[in-house]
């Protein structure tokens, strides 16, 4: 690698992470310091000894809708927010209508968490009806690696569509605040001017993508819902993209590995709960991966 080349990527990974601070998603929602994922047996044993977490594609949810709504909403305030850049914000915004015209181009991958560790419908939706388990993770950038991927963020879901536009509204303002920034100390410089444009045009579609996944249907309010919200281009990372079976033929997902500290209880669900072979073998797959300190305890949801 040349000199140049070595000099034009940190550039462009100083302007990334300007841009990505710029948008402040990180000093928005408290986060909390454990929360919950459900899911089955399988899938408790698979996220215990490999150690990562599925995150699927975003097309496979139970509620796109929303998640395409949010895409439309994101390319309106683009359109908006850098209108009067140029020839640069004018190429910005023809990419961001292109984007709405065909959202099959949005590589977005989701990972759910909850605030709740006992919900009864998450129970049912999400963890073998009843027969799962709900884990509780610290979900701190520390114990999760990025590896690599474009762009990750930790978004608390809204469930309203204004509360979404005003959120992505101010991640954009501030991040065209830092743009005309940058320009401004690198306007005669046409090789810089070159570069921030092209982390420009992709980190300001993850910021709207990523940002507008955590919308949802008012009927979810009750799962208190936060995703892990994730980037993967399948040109470029296409190693990082696997397929499952599914109720969809096959669904693309991406595996987000975690640091076994990240792991901080486990609720069984209720119908394990009655059940002490359930338990004793529950406690011998966390010893057996050095999670013995975890006691797991048992849902008090009535099931039936």
């Amino acid at each position: 690698m040349s000199k140049e080349t070595e000099e034009d990527d940190a550039f462009a990974d100083q302007i990334r992470t300007e841009l990505w601070n710029a948008a402040g998603f990180d000093s928005e929602s408290p986060m909390p310091e454990v929360l919950f994922h459900y899911t089955s047996a399988i899938g408790l044993k698979g996220i215990i000894e490999n150690r990562t977490i599925w995150a699927s594609d975003f097309h496979h949810l139970n509620d796109t809708g929303e998640i395409h709504t949010g895409q439309k909403l994101g390319a309106s305030l683009i359109q908006s927010i850098f209108a009067g850049m140029g020839d640069y914000g004018n190429g910005l915004i023809g990419l961001a209508t292109a984007i709405t015209e065909n959202l099959a181009m949005a590589n977005i991958f989701v990972a759910s968490f909850s605030e709740d560790d006992d919900s009864l419908p998450q129970w049912r939706a999400y963890a073998d009806d009843g027969h799962g388990v709900a884990i509780g993770m610290s979900l701190r950038n520390d114990l999760w690696p990025e590896q690599g991927l474009f762009g990750r963020i930790l978004v608390k879901c809204s469930y309203s569509e204004e509360e979404t536009e005003e959120r992505l509204r101010k991640a954009l303002s501030r991040m065209r605040e830092a743009l005309d920034r940058l320009l401004a100390e690198d306007h005669a410089n046409p090789r810089a001017l070159g570069l921030i444009w092209a982390v420009v045009r992709t980190v300001v579609f993850e910021v709207a993508h990523l940002a507008t996944a955590g919308l949802k249907h008012p009927s979810f309010a009750s799962e208190r819902e936060w995703r892990f919200v994730a980037h993967a281009d399948p040109w470029s990372q296409r190693e990082q993209i696997k397929i499952r079976p599914s109720r969809f033929c096959v669904t693309p997902y991406i595996e987000l590995p975690f640091d076994l500290t990240a792991i901080r209880s486990l609720k069984l669900g209720p119908r394990p709960t009655t059940s002490p072979e359930a338990e004793q073998g529950v406690r011998t797959l966390l010893a057996l991966n050095g999670l013995a300190h975890i006691h797991p305890t048992g849902s008090v949801s009535t099931y039936r």
